[in-house]
């Protein structure tokens, strides 16, 4: 299997994450310092600094955790899925989704999510229940927003490679869910997407059904366009 990922690129947010969440807390840590002289006049600078040190933590944080982790859910993926054949190509962060797997069965667009726990599906949603923590661990979560994040990778997707091949009338985009957290236990075998586990990935592909496949002039076609070099 081929990866495509600008490594550099990758890197770079990482590092800007783990820069950007210093740089909240350290505005939270002198919002704070400041509140402890209690001047009124200081109230206006109180409230700037308490909003923007929360607005770029939480930025920093959403960056890290896709780009600074390690692993990250990239790496993760490549692990899981290595082995499948040569005719296959998955794309990091390159093709307005964060992966996407292209071969002879079709168009994949992976979704890696990451929660701790044990990750069931039921009464039409998926639930996490015992991501640990001091209060609540093993009480039961809705994973709220997973289905229009789902909608909107394949979307994205199939949009790119609608425009990478304006004269192919049979793409068809399908979902993948994994989850790549070391800890989690999926159990959800009754979703209507494929949904697994990181370690079982490889296995939740080979189930979805074949649609109209991408040769290998097609996916080096897509990667030139994205900007990746490619071997003549």
């Amino acid at each position: 299997m081929q990866s495509y990922i600008q490594e550099k690129k990758v890197v770079f947010k990482g590092n800007l994450g783990k820069f950007a969440i210093f740089a909240g807390l350290a505005l939270l840590g002198y919002g704070f310092y400041i509140s402890l002289k209690r001047d009124a006049s200081t109230v206006s600078l109180l409230i700037i600094l308490a909003s923007v040190g929360t607005i770029i933590t939480q930025v920093g944080s959403i960056f890290f955790a896709k780009y600074g982790q390690n692993p990250r859910p990239d790496q993760v993926l490549d692990e899981s899925l290595k082995g499948l054949s040569s005719s296959h190509a998955l794309f990091h962060y390159a093709l307005n989704t964060d992966h996407a797997l292209l071969g002879p069965a079709g168009a994949v667009a992976v979704i890696a999510y990451q929660v701790n726990g044990t990750v069931t599906y039921e009464n039409d949603a998926y639930y996490v229940r015992g991501g640990g923590g001091l209060f609540g661990g093993g009480r039961k979560k809705k994973l709220r927003g997973i289905e229009k994040t789902i909608m909107r990778e394949v979307k994205e997707l199939d949009k790119v490679l609608r425009w990478a091949f304006p004269d192919r009338e049979d793409i068809e985009v399908q979902p993948l869910l994994i989850f790549v957290n070391e800890k989690n236990k999926v159990e959800a075998d009754s979703a209507p997407i494929q949904t697994a586990h990181a370690q079982k990935a490889k296995n939740a592909f080979k189930r979805l059904p074949r649609k109209a496949g991408f040769s290998q002039e097609e996916i080096e076609a897509v990667a030139a366009k994205r900007g990746f070099a490619v071997s003549d």
